[in-house]
């Protein structure tokens, strides 16, 4: 449950990350040997780099094996003062538990989130970490209003493609 499994083309399944074991730990070292915790979205980008989430925020794995944890955010996006964090590396602030994600053939990740804060009122938005690892906000609303988007529809998005 708490590892990340790959199958090679003959069939075999090894472990990319994780030990097996519940929490956060590791970052730095091998993806093997840190512990994880309920994977439930996993990505790859065009040199290999995967992505994963956890219930509070996501992790990196580069294409040698070295495993980054990039943790929930402090405060949150508002349509008034934007997303904090933006034009700052990714690994200083990131965002919980996202409803999806998908890497660009350019390596820019793409994560959707959306913070219910009541019925029929949504916090929602599309962050980026570009392949330099710079994060910053593509969509924002707050239910009512939509800033940095010029083609939104009202609503909530529940899914997004990358190409």
């Amino acid at each position: 449950m708490h590892k990340v499994r790959v199958v090679s083309p003959t069939g075999t399944i090894s472990t990319f990350a994780g030990t097996g074991d519940i929490g956060v730990d590791g970052a730095g070292g091998p993806a093997t040997q840190a512990r994880i915790a309920y994977p439930t979205r996993v990505d790859v980008g065009p040199q290999f780099d995967v992505y994963f989430d956890y219930p509070h925020g996501m992790r990196h794995v580069n294409p040698a094996g070295t495993i980054t944890s990039w943790p929930s955010m402090t405060s949150w996006c508002s349509s008034s003062s934007g997303c904090p964090g933006d034009g700052q590396p990714v690994v200083q602030r990131w965002i919980p538990d996202p409803d999806d994600m998908g890497v660009d053939s350019a390596g820019n990740l793409y994560v959707l989130v959306t913070m219910p804060v009541r019925s029929g009122l949504d916090f929602q938005w599309i962050r980026i970490v570009s392949a330099d690892g710079t994060l910053d906000t593509l969509r924002l609303s707050d239910g009512q209003y939509w800033s940095r988007c010029t083609r939104c529809n009202e609503g909530r998005a529940h899914a997004m493609a990358i190409d």
